[in-house]
């Protein structure tokens, strides 16, 4: 009740049930399936055989799904099984919300035929998502409040919050990865910050970042974030540091590993070997030289700064909080090799709305734009620092409503001039009927709803 008690932590829980009604209750897309599959294969059919989860979905609409079809049930991975290129990491954090439902139908002598796909099923698996997600922005808002006052934390969480594509990710497609990967990066984040160097931390601090890599392995990266910290310190220059960094770096490494070895067993069953993919291969996607970083930051395609333009003063809070503490060192060295890493990825900008792969990284931007708030906002007349944190909040929802609706292609590249023309005259006459259909009847915007089936035209 202490926590409560802070009118800043309780703001931030009244938003959360304010806005969890505007949560999409549907699983629709390929990559949202196969997380899914992973789930109600263990529950159900307790093996890593998803040719019949894959089916339901394709046998609800084949023409929809011809192409998932052709993709997931006609290549077989080298042991035989059906293809699946997600982790289990999303998997393992809905199993409880996923498991008190189907428990409850079984109870009921409810449910779906066959099991586990029944609206409700489906339905705790999206809430459960935005869950972590707004998890994950209290746990955002507790690791700025190790570096700013209450105020500045609260107004960052907030401008993230609305700001960047995780609003999309919490509620208009939550099913996805992305606020599940939000939560483990905020929670392993604030994890860290506060345990800090403690003797013994680091194999906890470990297991959290196997939990994050088995969300999205790519984001093991963040691993080094606690084992840098120490070497920006300057603690690691004497044989007494060293040797506590080295302990501290191998319980980082076992507790990593302890935690991501089912993610490892998992490939090894369904694909034969320790890789991700059974039928793909990521040759000729992945460049080191990251050709892409003028793109991932600045393309009208869905480039960083330019999409969620609250990220400039997040960026440059990062930088002044890593001119005075080591720990934002270690922090701006995290969020730099997620940029490389998404600047040599061919197909990062596609496949969904802004650069989703980067939300991992927008906890340590709550810190950045926190440190922004503190230190430079009352250097700025006022009116200006507010209207910049509204334009920001409007730009990424005038955006939304773009994507959304196919006002701009979902996968393809848009002019600059088209994006503006949009959110100035197209968004504006648009955004009654689409903000009552989004409210009142929300199915009117889908394609297709496998379990309702497509909407009356």
């Amino acid at each position: 009740m202490a926590w409560l008690a802070d009118r800043h932590r309780a703001a931030l829980l009244l938003l959360a049930l304010f806005l969890a009604p505007l949560t999409t209750l549907r699983l629709y897309a390929a990559d949202e399936i196969e997380y899914f599959a992973y789930l109600r294969s263990a529950v159900f059919d307790h093996d890593l055989d998803f040719e019949n989860e894959y089916r339901w979905f394709v046998d609800k609409d084949p023409g929809e799904y011809d192409g998932f079809a052709r993709t997931f049930l006609v290549p077989k991975t080298p042991v035989g099984r059906a293809p699946n290129n997600a982790p289990i990491g999303c998997a393992l954090l809905w199993a409880p919300f996923y498991l008190i439902a189907v428990g409850f139908e079984a109870l009921l002598g409810t449910g779906s035929s066959p099991p586990g796909f029944s609206r409700l099923d489906l339905s705790v698996v999206c809430l459960a998502s935005m869950f972590y997600g707004v998890a994950g922005l209290l746990l955002a808002n507790e690791a700025a409040r190790r570096f700013v006052a209450a105020r500045a934390a609260f107004w960052a969480t907030i401008l993230v919050w609305l700001g960047t594509n995780l609003l999309f990710y919490l509620y208009v497609t939550p099913p996805m990865s992305h606020a599940s990967s939000f939560f483990a990066s905020a929670l392993l984040l604030w994890a860290w910050l506060r345990v800090g160097d403690r003797p013994g931390a680091a194999l906890g601090l470990g297991l959290l970042g196997g939990l994050l890599a088995s969300v999205r392995w790519q984001d093991s990266l963040f691993l080094l974030v606690p084992l840098t910290a120490p070497v920006f310190a300057g603690s690691v220059r004497d044989g007494d540091g060293a040797r506590r960094w080295l302990r501290s770096a191998l319980g980082l490494g076992a507790g990593a590993w302890i935690a991501f070895s089912l993610q490892l067993f998992v490939w090894w069953r369904l694909n034969g070997s320790f890789t991700p993919f059974g039928v793909i291969s990521v040759k000729g996607r992945l460049s080191l030289t990251a050709p892409y970083l003028a793109g991932v930051l600045f393309s009208p395609f869905h480039g960083l700064l330019v999409w969620t333009p609250i990220l400039v003063p997040a960026f440059v809070g990062l930088v002044l909080l890593a001119i005075r503490d080591p720990r934002g060192s270690a922090i701006v060295l995290g969020v730099a090799l997620q940029i490389y890493l998404l600047s040599g990825y061919v197909v990062a900008f596609g496949h969904g709305f802004g650069q989703r792969l980067f939300v991992s990284s927008l906890p340590a931007a709550v810190i950045g734009l926190a440190v922004f708030i503190e230190r430079v906002a009352p250097r700025l007349p006022r009116g200006v620092a507010t209207a910049g944190a509204v334009l920001a909040v409007w730009w990424n929802l005038s955006l939304i409503v773009q994507h959304g609706i196919g006002m701009i292609p979902r996968n393809q590249g848009v002019e600059l001039g088209t994006l503006v023309t949009n959110q100035l005259v197209e968004v504006p006459r648009r955004l009654p009927d689409v903000a009552r259909r989004y409210l009142f009847d929300r199915r009117s915007l889908y394609k297709n709803d496998p379990i309702g089936g497509p909407p009356a035209p």
